[in-house]
């Protein structure tokens, strides 16, 4: 699963993985450019 968050829900997400499975792993980096619905428009590249 791939998932855009803000870093409070980043947070959210690590304390709630911690609590419910102590080998659940996750990756997280910063994205340069998101595009489709809800962030930049096809129509602006």
């Amino acid at each position: 699963m791939m998932c855009l968050l803000t870093p409070r829900q980043t947070m959210e997400l690590k304390r709630y993985l911690a609590m419910v499975d102590k080998n659940a792993f996750m990756v997280i980096t910063e994205a340069s450019e998101v595009v489709g619905k809800g962030f930049k428009s096809w129509k602006e590249l």
